[in-house]
């Protein structure tokens, strides 16, 4: 049995702690990325999450640093952090924030650097899906049918390239795509349904529909 450290921005990621009045105790809720890790990881075990806001690093956020320099370090603590908890790895999720394959080439690269800044012999794992993790999750229309969809009309056929304005319902950008998806078939817009087409997601049509991301970090979860 081994344990894996998973760092993601948000609930939708890594879900949340929730009280649980018949446990009286928090318990965690799962995010896309702990049911697909789940799948693709090559040994029985559990995992922990951690938000990537609660990766606290020196010298203070205020201190002059670059983003490429930022997100280094944090995927140092992150690996520093697995070791203090006795994980045998640690996958560290982000968004591109593009569809450019130099600009998520660079996180990745990034993300490496810091964890080879820190020594240990542990397993590590990027996860940085092209544009927003939303782009994995369009890339199967049988996970999505799963969930009760019928008008997939939307779905893109490219899903890595699909972009616009974020906060646009109209935009072809991935959440906005998500969202009107979900709307459109009444699924919730929420984290259970992410964890939900994490876990129905056909892992070789994700691979053939997103070869850029997904493939990669197929590939690291095989190695860790």
């Amino acid at each position: 049995m081994s344990q894996l450290l998973l760092c993601g921005e948000g609930p939708h990621d890594i879900g949340r702690l929730d009280w649980s009045v018949r446990n009286e105790s928090h318990q965690q809720s799962d995010g896309w990325l702990q049911r697909l890790v789940a799948r693709l990881r090559t040994s029985e075990g559990d995992a922990i999450a951690l938000p990537l806001r609660q990766l606290l690093t020196l010298p203070p956020r205020s201190a002059a640093r670059t983003p490429r320099e930022a997100l280094a370090r944090k995927a140092m603590v992150a690996k520093f952090r697995a070791m203090q908890e006795g994980c045998s790895g640690v996958v560290f999720a982000t968004d591109a924030d593009s569809i450019e394959s130099p600009a998520r080439a660079a996180k990745v690269a990034a993300i490496e650097e810091g964890f080879a800044s820190m020594p240990g012999e542990i397993g590590t794992a990027p996860c940085v899906p092209m544009g927003t993790a939303e782009a994995w999750l369009l890339s199967d229309a049988e996970a999505w049918r799963t969930l009760g969809a019928k008008d997939l009309t939307k779905l893109p056929t490219q899903p890595e390239r699909a972009w616009g304005r974020p906060h646009d319902p109209k935009s072809g950008h991935p959440k906005s795509v998500f969202q009107a998806i979900c709307k459109e078939n009444s699924i919730p817009d929420d984290q259970r349904s992410r964890a939900d087409l994490a876990e129905a997601l056909s892992i070789n049509t994700a691979i053939s529909r997103c070869r850029t991301s997904f493939g990669p970090f197929v590939q690291a979860m095989r190695a860790l």
